[in-house]
């Protein structure tokens, strides 16, 4: 595979996973990572090199609850990151914004402050 067919799978795997509103999951080791688009980020955060990107989060979890969660919806709580942006360019304050991860229907697993 050539760099350009490479860098446009990237762009297609990005522009998936943000058009379908999906996290990529994996397992290992006691050790779950998700996926996410940087377009979940700070507007001030979003771009590397003037481009989107793909981040993630680890967490511990025991491997039964990791199985047990394969077909359960995840659901994000984020704060749109335009509103943090216009409130800056108003010269108002800017508040720290939650980002919540719902793991199981209605129970919080945790919050990561950004």
């Amino acid at each position: 595979s050539s760099d350009s067919e490479r860098s446009e799978n990237y762009a297609f795997l990005l522009g998936y996973i943000e058009m379908h509103d999906l996290v990529l999951r994996s397992y290992m080791d006691g050790v779950e990572l998700l996926v996410l688009t940087s377009k979940l980020l700070h507007l001030d955060s979003q771009r590397w090199n003037e481009k989107y990107f793909l981040w993630g989060v680890f967490r511990r979890v025991k491997k039964d609850e990791a199985i047990s969660k394969e077909n359960r919806e995840l659901t994000l709580f984020v704060c749109p990151s335009y509103v943090a942006h216009d409130s800056h360019d108003n010269g108002e304050d800017i508040e720290a914004v939650d980002m919540e991860i719902d793991m199981i229907g209605g129970e919080d697993v945790g919050r990561v402050d950004l």
